[in-house]
């Protein structure tokens, strides 16, 4: 993979974003559309655009011994970088989407991330 990462930053139509950013959002609970609506919104002012998808997320609860299951939104952006002022700001609203919908934790994922445009398709067959 490192081989074909390093060929196609050098071609045309190929925008290496050093990081995608996502949020896993609850999606039935008081105060859940608001807040998913609220992180959206800043996602896609901040990074120009956001891709969001519907999913189950389970986590284990160990004090009834059981998987607890709810639908959720994932939503995430790819960008360049985060200045240390835009970072505290995306980590306050991510805080006060949790306050509103009363969750017990948010997370924020943050991994690599690589844009293959159109411009780039013919090269690899």
């Amino acid at each position: 993979m490192a081989k074909y990462i390093k060929k196609l930053r050098k071609t045309k139509g190929v925008t290496c974003l050093p990081e995608v950013v996502s949020v896993t959002l609850p999606t039935s609970c008081e105060g859940c559309f608001e807040a998913t609506e609220m992180v959206k919104s800043f996602m896609a002012e901040a990074f120009k655009g956001y891709t969001a998808t519907r999913a189950d997320g389970c986590w284990w609860d160990s004090e009834n011994r059981e998987m607890v299951c709810e639908p959720v939104e994932v939503v995430e952006s790819g960008h360049a970088c985060m200045s240390p002022a835009e970072q505290d700001l995306f980590v306050n609203m991510i805080i006060e989407a949790g306050r509103m919908m009363d969750q017990s934790s948010m997370a924020i994922k943050t991994s690599r991330y690589l844009l293959i445009g159109k411009e780039a398709y013919d090269k690899y067959k």
